[in-house]
């Protein structure tokens, strides 16, 4: 039995991320690419909204702003913050410049 090669387009669109809301956790598949520490931060925020809508690749920024930023100041925050400390580097989260957020996978070698 040979194994079956998988395109790119057929991967992407099967492996979606998911976070998990009792562990502070971001998973491609089973692999873990990132726990939140801080459980009222914003990127739980943005996963949260994510996850609640099923993963589409783009989504409207849902966070507000404070006394101290703008939205789109939290909005590059966030983007940053989710980039940073990955366990596994499997997500690229980025902001599209007119108030949304979107992710893609990494290609691995």
């Amino acid at each position: 039995m040979t194994a079956r090669k998988i395109s790119r387009k057929t991967l992407k669109s099967v492996l979606k991320p998911r976070y998990d809301t009792s562990q502070h956790t971001l998973y491609v598949g089973e692999i873990v690419v990132k726990r939140v520490k801080q459980p009222s931060d914003a990127q739980v925020v943005v996963c949260m909204e994510f996850e609640r809508l099923g993963w589409p690749r783009m989504i409207v920024n849902p966070l507000q702003a404070s006394a101290t930023s703008s939205r789109k100041h939290r909005q590059q925050n966030v983007v940053d913050n989710l980039n940073d400390n990955q366990q596994t580097k499997l997500i690229h989260f980025y902001s599209d410049g007119f108030g949304n957020i979107g992710w893609e996978l990494i290609p691995q070698k």
